[in-house]
């Protein structure tokens, strides 16, 4: 199965302009289950996947990902800044790429989905809102 949550990383962490608007740069991308309590400095993101999915081929994977982005409450303008730009580095302006090359991006195609109202976050004392992507691609395991 490619590996999506880390192509998403990579991605995201090699676009200056992109992670100019985090609050503590590409050290406020994280991984779902990877935060105790919210970081110091926000805006900060999360990227949940969810598990191995088979696709309809022999051969092929879908999944679902998502970027949690969380900011102080009332930052809801940067929270949609940051959305917009992830999913122009993730997709193009076209909302779809395909992916080449190997390992992570091998033959695969992202696709983005929607993105949530503003919702509020609890447990980290935060505003979030999130883009959901299809991903398709070869699993590599038949």
């Amino acid at each position: 199965m490619n590996d999506w949550p880390t192509w998403m990383r990579v991605k995201l962490k090699n676009d200056a302009d992109f992670i100019s608007n985090l609050g503590d740069g590409v050290n406020s991308v994280y991984g779902a289950g990877s935060l105790n309590g919210p970081p110091s400095r926000k805006p900060f993101l999360i990227i949940h996947s969810d598990d191995d999915a088979r696709g309809p081929f022999p051969g092929m994977g879908q999944s679902l990902c998502s970027i949690h982005v969380h900011d102080e409450p009332g930052s809801y303008a940067r929270i949609r800044t940051i959305l917009h730009k992830a999913r122009l580095v993730l997709c193009g302006p076209t909302l779809e790429r395909a992916t080449l090359g190997t390992g992570a991006e091998a033959g695969g195609m992202i696709r983005w989905l929607n993105d949530s109202a503003d919702l509020a976050d609890e447990g980290f004392n935060t505003i979030v809102r999130t883009s959901q992507y299809q991903l398709n691609g070869a699993d590599g395991d038949d």
